[in-house]
């Protein structure tokens, strides 16, 4: 019986063992920034490069979290203030120029952090984020989309509503049908109908290179948001002007 338990526990020893995470890990090794820049301009070099399993947009997701767990705790002037919506392609192609050529081969994440700091001072504004300002107290990328998700979803009341009476109007009127027998309430709705198909297709393309990031969500919702408040702003101006 003692036996049986010795050698149980010599195999349990040996699996635990053989699964050790001191075996899986590589060693650690410096991303340089001019490993970083070449590494992600160039597809399946991280799959291939010198650094093994080495992810371009996981290192750059890294980086913005870092800095925005770091803001409370900086100066302001050491702070940045990227929008929630930042993809890492975004960030990409804001490093280099402005980057001396004694950093490059030094650790990426500093310069990147530099980069942040320069392209996304806080206190101004930035084109990536989107057109509603309430979301701009989010701390995290979970409460960005939580919060473009709501502002959202009050767009499309709001173009609901703008649509509806735009319609009344064109329908209580009366308006003639033109040699075609179509009329002018017609004709919008079939201009809502392409909108749509129109908006959704748009982002499709806008954010396709960020389709297989985390953030995806939030920068596809954004787009939603950016593109329908834009189409409430259109349709009011016609019934502002009938």
């Amino acid at each position: 019986m003692k036996k049986a338990a010795l050698l149980m526990l010599i195999a349990v020893s040996s699996a635990a063992n053989a699964i050790t995470p001191l075996e899986t890990r590589y060693p650690q090794e410096t991303v340089t920034l001019n490993y970083f820049m070449e590494a992600c301009s160039v597809v399946g070099e991280t799959a291939n490069g010198l650094i093994h399993h080495f992810d371009c947009e996981s290192y750059l997701y890294a980086v913005m979290d870092t800095q925005r767990e770091l803001n409370p705790s900086l100066k302001p002037e050491q702070r940045a203030c990227m929008p929630g919506t930042l993809a890492p392609w975004q960030l990409y192609e804001r490093i280099g120029p402005d980057v001396p050529e004694s950093e490059w081969n030094k650790p990426a994440a500093p310069a990147i952090l530099r980069v942040l700091r320069q392209a996304y001072p806080c206190g101004a504004s930035t084109v990536s984020a989107p057109q509603s300002t309430s979301c701009k107290a989010a701390n995290n990328e979970s409460e960005m989309h939580e919060c473009l998700t709501v502002e959202l979803k009050k767009s499309d009341e709001e173009l609901n509503a703008a649509y509806q009476k735009l319609l009344s109007r064109y329908e209580a009127t009366g308006a003639p049908a033109n040699a075609q027998g179509q009329t002018q309430g017609g004709y919008l709705k079939e201009a809502q109908r392409g909108w749509i198909k129109l908006r959704d297709a748009s982002c499709d393309f806008e954010t396709h290179e960020s389709r297989t990031g985390s953030g995806f969500g939030t920068i596809y919702t954004a787009c939603l948001l950016e593109q329908t408040q834009k189409r409430v702003e259109y349709l009011n101006w016609f019934i502002g002007h009938p």
